[in-house]
This record gives C-alpha cells, sequence and structure tokens, in this order.
C-alpha cells in the first residue's frame, strides 16, 4: 500500500481522502516500513483539481447528467487535452482512449504542468465562455 502524507508540526497528516481510506484499514498500534521521496509539487496538484471542481460547478444546465461524476467529468477533459493512452476494448471490439494517470510516480512535474494549460484552454473554449471567465477565476479563489 501506498499512501501520501504530508510534513506538518510534530508529525504526518494524509495528503488525501483517499490517502486516509487507505490507510484506516490499518489497525491501531500495527508497525509499518516507510520509504520516504519527495514528491513532485503537491499543491500544483491542489490547484490542478480545484480548478476541475470549479469547472464542473460551472458547467451548463444538464451537463452534469451526461458525465455523472466529476472524476469522469476530470477524465474526460484530460482525453480531450491529449493525456491518455491507447487500449483495446475486445467487449466493444475498438481501441478506447483512456486517461493517463496523474499519480506523482506516473506523471512528471513538466508532463503536469503542460497538461493543467491544456487542460485550462480546453476548460475556457469548451465550457466556460469568454463572459463568464472572469467569474470562474474569482470563483476558484474559494475552492
Amino acid at each position: 500500500m501506498k499512501i501520501n502524507l504530508v510534513r506538518v508540526d510534530g508529525g504526518f497528516k494524509y495528503a488525501t481522502d483517499e490517502d486516509y481510506e487507505k490507510a484506516k484499514g490499518l489497525r491501531k498500534g500495527t508497525v509499518v516500513e516507510a520509504n520516504i521521496s519527495q514528491l513532485r509539487n503537491y499543491k500544483f496538484l491542489q490547484k490542478y483539481m480545484s480548478m476541475i471542481r470549479c469547472a464542473w460547478d460551472f458547467l451548463p444546465a444538464g451537463t452534469k447528467e451526461a458525465y455523472g461524476s466529476v472524476d469522469a467529468f476530470r477524465e474526460s477533459i484530460q482525453v480531450a487535452s491529449g493525456h491518455y493512452k491507447n487500449c483495446y476494448s475486445i467487449a466493444r471490439g475498438e481501441w478506447l482512449q483512456v486517461p493517463k494517470s496523474v499519480n506523482f510516480e506516473k506523471c512528471s512535474e513538466a508532463e503536469f504542468s503542460a497538461l493543467y494549460e491544456r487542460v485550462r484552454e480546453n476548460l475556457f473554449q469548451l465550457y466556460i465562455p469568454e463572459g463568464r471567465r472572469a467569474d470562474f477565476l474569482e470563483q476558484l479563489k474559494y475552492y
């Protein structure tokens, strides 16, 4: 099991809710071994996820239902931004574009930075009209 931690005064805290969920299966008092390595810019990942959640909230009426969840929306915009791999679906008999991970181990800082810019441009181009961009950027400060 791998979890991400953030160094705080007095120790560490879980970096995300997902990390917390992974670790809560360990019983109290369990001794674990940790291999510490510094990850790429965690705050930049948080900024990216905030931009996605804010864009989700700005989607036009009826659009959210087409995606079903903010995670499905994130994956779709990543694919539209070129961050995908091709995967053959035996059941469908065709090649599908599957979003690549933005996981710290699988996506370099340079690759992630380029993805961030492409996703931002696609969000503006596809979902956030010129007249609402200032509102979007203002609202993004609160995410």
